[in-house]
């Protein structure tokens, strides 16, 4: 169902996105100058289990290790 509206909100807005626009903007001098790319990339912070600067042969690395201690099917590594 919820796609149902969304499909309907995305339609209103591309056939009215100047009124739309001005009307959630509370704002009169309002110019759509184009549209963007809707797919957004998220950033999650995680912290991880062990994090180490080490030296393999003569230069500087980062070594990450996550530790599994037990067998888990839910997250994938």
């Amino acid at each position: 169902m919820a796609q149902d509206y969304d499909n309907l909100g995305k339609s209103l807005w591309a056939d009215h996105a100047v009124d739309l626009s001005r009307f959630v903007l509370g704002e009169e001098d309002v110019e759509v100058i184009e549209d963007l790319d809707t797919e957004q990339q998220t950033v999650i912070a995680r912290q991880t289990d062990i994090t180490k600067r080490v030296r393999v042969n003569k230069q500087e690395v980062i070594l990450h290790v996550e530790l599994q201690l037990r067998d888990s099917t839910r997250k994938p590594m």
